[in-house]
């Protein structure tokens, strides 16, 4: 659950602050995904991806502290505001996308789960970030390896190696840049 919250002590500071549900707090894998998302997030500043602020753990709970964009996903944008993007708007914008995930790529990171609900977009319809490296994995990261032949990600957008349930890299992000 994503929660919007305003700081105590700091005027104007407000973040998002993402929350492994309690009764998922007894599921040591969940709560593994959760730190690695943690872990991923905390080595990735750039423009175009959501930051993460802090991480908290407690007998309560779990918290990602975030960096809060206004904006809304690129799907419910398109559907409720524009339509479809013009060309010499939709470049821009699918260039920001683009050195997000270059940005990532280039740290070993693969996402696993790019699809419309994942990038965010301003009201000006200048600026995108992505987010939810939830599922996201480092190259060569054998703890967040999937059981063979298991999928993992939102099946209209996977690639069909991460359909196949095969080892992933780079392309198929790409594959899924594509798709949405």
């Amino acid at each position: 659950t994503v929660y919007l919250a305003s700081h105590t002590k700091i005027p104007n500071r407000v973040s998002a602050i993402k929350v492994l549900k309690s009764n998922f707090l007894q599921n040591e894998n969940l709560k593994n995904r959760f730190r690695r998302e943690m872990e991923i997030m905390a080595g990735m500043t750039h423009e175009n991806i959501v930051k993460l602020e802090q991480f908290d753990e407690d007998d309560l709970g779990m918290y990602l502290i975030m960096e809060y964009f206004k904006g809304v996903e690129i799907d419910d944008y398109l559907k409720n505001k524009i339509g479809v993007f013009p060309e010499d708007k939709a470049l821009p914008l699918m260039i920001q996308i683009l050195k997000a995930f270059s940005f990532a790529h280039n740290k070993g990171i693969v996402h696993r789960d790019i699809k419309p609900g994942n990038i965010l977009i301003n009201q000006e319809a200048n600026q995108v970030k992505v987010l939810d490296f939830g599922i996201a994995k480092m190259k060569d990261d054998s703890s967040m390896q999937t059981k063979s032949g298991a999928q993992i990600g939102t099946v209209f957008y996977m690639s069909p190696e991460q359909v196949h349930g095969k080892e992933l890299d780079a392309r198929s992000d790409i594959y899924a840049l594509g798709v949405t």
